[in-house]
């Protein structure tokens, strides 16, 4: 089923908005820092931030378009079969693999051309935290940042693989601008104790937080004491549950414009 999804995708606009768009994305940020001569943690903070913010509308932009691809096959791949569990899993699959390299392309572009452009004032400032170690936790990172970017897009998929096939894709687009400007605000102080709560907000605060961790040596040690863990696990095993149950009843008829 995996293989079915990535064939009915491969002659879309889904697998170069995933490559462009981080590409671009990331070099645009490469080119205002390095013309402003701006380097620094404000900097990376401001980049992830933004990437995450903008996360929103690039799920619910990928995930109409994915819906459209059954809707134009009269929903064939999910209402001709009896395993329907299994081709939902399937699209998330295919759909979380190609987020994932997005991320890696936006994180690593940008992260390649900060140490190209700001090499000399990584070394002399990361020096200082990390010591002679500071290359490998330079990349060890940029690394984890992408994973926890990645690990808070999940539940994103799910609200708008649901919202498309309840709804409308206009619903699900419209609702991804406005968990954009939620995700914007709750990176003032409103969000403060508030933010894991909603969905939309986890790549930025979940990539902020690994940035707060490596600018602490001793920052890991009370990782595992945060209480927003345990609540975002709980929020994200909840919906992934509900998309499903739900869509062991879907009947394909509410994807009407």
């Amino acid at each position: 089923m995996m293989r079915a999804e990535w064939q009915k995708m491969r002659h879309t606009i889904l697998l170069p908005i995933h490559v462009v768009v981080p590409l671009l994305g990331s070099g645009v940020f490469l080119l205002y820092y390095w013309m402003g001569n701006r380097h620094g943690i404000t900097e990376i903070s401001g980049f992830m931030q933004i990437m995450g913010t903008a996360f929103p509308f690039l799920a619910a932009m990928v995930c109409s378009r994915s819906i459209q691809l059954e809707e134009d096959n009269h929903f064939q791949t999910f209402l001709g079969t009896t395993k329907r569990s299994k081709a939902l899993f399937a699209k998330c699959a295919v759909l979380h693999i190609q987020s994932l390299a997005a991320v890696l392309l936006a994180i690593g572009n940008f992260a390649v051309g900060y140490y190209v452009l700001f090499y000399a004032e990584i070394m002399k400032n990361g020096g200082a935290v990390w010591g002679q170690s500071i290359g490998w936790i330079f990349w060890e990172f940029w690394g984890m940042a992408a994973l926890a970017m990645w690990m808070g897009s999940l539940p994103l998929y799910w609200i708008h693989l649901f919202l498309t096939l309840r709804f409308s894709k206009n619903l699900s687009l419209g609702f991804g601008v406005a968990e954009m400007l939620i995700s914007a605000l709750l990176l003032t102080g409103l969000g403060t104790g508030i933010w894991w709560f909603f969905p939309c907000s986890w790549g930025s605060h979940f990539s902020t937080e690994v940035l707060q961790r490596y600018m602490d040596p001793n920052g890991w040690e009370t990782w595992g004491n945060l209480p927003w863990i345990k609540i975002c696990l709980l929020i994200a095993a909840a919906l992934c549950a509900i998309l499903f149950l739900w869509f062991h009843q879907y009947q394909g008829r509410a994807c009407d414009e």
